[in-house]
């Protein structure tokens, strides 16, 4: 049978790896500390992580708002564009 030998100083370290919980991120909004939405809550236009509540543009006063409502009325626009009905000219036989 083979002696196994334990070394006081790695079990110590073994128990604080488990002890050390990781801390959730949070709502980057002042004031809020609730944990942040992993896939809704990325703001494209500040690069800042934002919770369900304030995950949105204007819920958070995104400093690039107007930019947002540019892009989006642009995206609107095009799509209009391209529903447009044309009115085709039939000759008379």
């Amino acid at each position: 049978m083979a002696d196994i030998t334990v070394n006081n100083n790695s079990i110590e370290k073994n128990t604080e790896k488990k002890k050390k919980k990781k801390k959730t991120p949070r709502c980057s909004l002042d004031g809020c500390n609730k944990p942040q939405s992993i896939i809704v809550g990325n703001c494209k236009w500040c690069n800042q992580h934002f919770c369900n509540t304030h995950r949105l543009p204007e819920s958070h006063c995104c400093m690039k708002l107007n930019d947002c409502k540019d892009s989006a009325f642009n995206i609107n626009q095009n799509k209009l564009e391209k529903e447009k009905t044309v009115c085709r000219k039939v000759g008379i036989i």
